[in-house]
């Protein structure tokens, strides 16, 4: 790793003294900020920044085994024919109601145009 980090500085400051050799005199806003760019590399030293940044725990992130809230993850709701196309569509409890009116409008909005298409276009 350290090995690896070093070449890819090495290659990111070669890369950035050849792009500032080709926009030198040309583009002035764009030569400043790769100048600028090429000594915060210079100073910055990725080995330790490579090295040393703990990587980040996915199942903490996500909630998952021991770091589990412990809640059921089944739908809480049952099947009743009220609800029969709200629970196709994949609308749940947790849907506001802005959430619902969106869902509802992307689906009907795929029903309708499926017809015209299907039907009205021939």
């Amino acid at each position: 790793m350290i090995l690896q980090s070093r070449a890819s500085t090495v290659l990111f400051q070669q890369l950035f003294a050849d792009l500032l050799e080709t926009v030198k005199g040309k583009y002035p806003v764009v030569e400043a900020y790769y100048e600028d760019y090429a000594e915060m590399l210079d100073k910055t030293d990725l080995d330790v920044i490579l090295i040393e940044t703990p990587a980040n725990n996915l199942d903490r992130m996500l909630h998952r085994g021991e770091y589990s809230n412990n809640e059921s993850l089944e739908n809480k709701s049952k099947w009743t024919w009220r609800n029969v196309y709200g629970k196709l569509i994949g609308i749940d409890d947790e849907y506001t109601r802005g959430d619902k009116v969106i869902a509802w409008s992307v689906f009907s909005y795929a029903v309708v145009s499926q017809f015209f298409i299907a039907f009205v276009g021939v």
